[in-house]
């Protein structure tokens, strides 16, 4: 966390040294397919993966340098889900769904082409809120130490402005997800969760995805602009531009 810091604060006095810098804040939505992917689930020909849908919400934070670079502080509230359809010992299909609810902390870069494209990359923060699961041939409640409190993410996305004059622009753009660390802890591995009714040979990470439409509304906040006397300081509104 602080080399991520560091990293950003020496980015932020490269790009702004010599470029105009403005603020933008504003709602953001996204929807599109989430669950998750465990190799050991995948290879397991009586078990099959059902893709679901879900919406994340929240607000983003633009702090733009010059034409092409930007950082975007993102907190959205997203549900997930996760139902896979397998075969019990009698030969029948039932399901096991896994629901948890997360607040999504992204740090991202954006490059801006001439036109109003950007593409965007950078790590996601998930802090679990809530986690259900219902499992007809395992019933009972889910131990409480069976799921991480929290994991990251690379998200990778891309996307343009849809419309928009000096006071807001509307972007629209496509985002995929992927965790790089696992959602199931050590314990909850051993119990053979996210499948308490199967046991593995080997253990294999339990990783959230999310592959989504997300629609960004911004609102100029204000802006770092050199005054008449020479010196550069913050104006808010965006009569800075």
């Amino acid at each position: 966390m602080r080399t991520l810091l560091f990293t950003l604060c020496c980015l932020f006095i490269c790009l702004s040294g010599k470029s105009q810098v403005w603020l933008e804040l504003g709602p953001k939505a996204n929807y599109g397919l989430t669950g998750y992917y465990n190799s050991n689930i995948a290879d397991d020909k009586t078990q099959e993966f059902e893709l679901q849908a879900s919406l994340s919400y929240g607000a983003a934070l633009g702090l733009n340098f010059g034409s092409h670079n930007g950082i975007n502080l993102e907190a959205m509230l997203t549900q997930n889900e996760q139902t896979i359809n397998f075969t019990n010992l009698l030969g029948m299909r039932q399901n096991n769904v896994l629901s948890w609810e997360t607040i999504d902390v992204f740090l991202l870069y954006r490059f801006y082409t001439d036109r109003g494209a950007y593409l965007e990359v950078g790590p996601k923060y998930s802090l679990m809120q809530s986690v259900e699961q219902s499992v007809v041939a395992f019933p009972g409640d889910i131990p409480e130490d069976s799921y991480n409190e929290n994991y990251i993410s690379a998200a990778l996305g891309f996307g343009g402005f849809i419309m928009g004059s000096r006071a807001f622009t509307l972007k629209m753009g496509l985002r995929l997800e992927y965790a790089m660390t696992d959602m199931v802890t050590a314990g909850g591995s051993d119990a053979g969760y996210p499948t308490p009714y199967t046991q593995y040979d080997g253990d294999a990470n339990t990783s959230p995805y999310r592959a989504s439409i997300g629609l960004e509304l911004s609102f100029g906040v204000g802006g770092i602009a050199r005054s008449v006397c020479g010196r550069r300081s913050f104006m808010f509104g965006n009569s800075y531009r």
